[in-house]
């Protein structure tokens, strides 16, 4: 894996392999969760690992898709106990959603509460929601109207500054 090679030295003029990894490197699992009323059902890729210990759900930036938390979730389960599900968002990565253009907060905080509440029931483990992004502003807006049950941390990474001003100040005046 690339975190494990990453100290050693290249030998000058050596090609890079740039070539495609598989997702299963990374992840036990890949599904396509799907969700909402059956007239009109959406569908999100995820990933998932793990099987005890608190629930750590992943969410990307903007352009990215859940892909981009690989080499996080195998360095993390090395080191800790827990689950992972990384999601692409609505309108990102193999998610096929009815409105992939409407990226309201609001309703992608939807998103991954559907997602959750349709891999883990309506009593999941511990919640950790960590976003980066755009992801990091949908987890502060999920978390702040407790949308996902068992909430118990959340974690926002270079977050637009604008979002999560807004997100904060919505937390605060309820």
């Amino acid at each position: 894996m690339w975190e494990e090679n990453f100290d050693k030295e290249q030998e000058v003029g050596s090609e890079l392999d740039y070539s495609p990894v598989s997702w299963s490197e990374y992840f036990e699992q890949m599904e396509d969760v799907v969700v909402g009323p059956a007239d009109s059902r959406d569908v999100f890729r995820v990933y998932r690992s793990g099987s005890q210990g608190p629930l750590l759900v992943l969410l990307h930036g903007g352009g990215h898709s859940a892909l981009s938390w690989a080499v996080f979730t195998a360095a993390v389960l090395r080191r800790v106990t827990c689950r992972v599900l990384a999601m692409d968002l609505r309108g990102h990565g193999a998610t096929d959603v009815r409105q992939a253009g409407d990226f309201s907060t609001s309703t992608m905080s939807s998103d991954v509460a559907s997602v959750v509440r349709a891999c883990y029931g309506e009593a999941p483990p511990p919640v950790v929601l960590i976003g980066h992004g755009v992801g990091g502003a949908i987890a502060v807006h999920t978390a702040s109207n407790v949308n996902v049950p068992n909430t118990v941390g959340l974690v926002a990474i270079d977050v637009v500054e604008g979002t999560g001003s807004a997100a904060r100040l919505q937390t605060l005046l309820g």
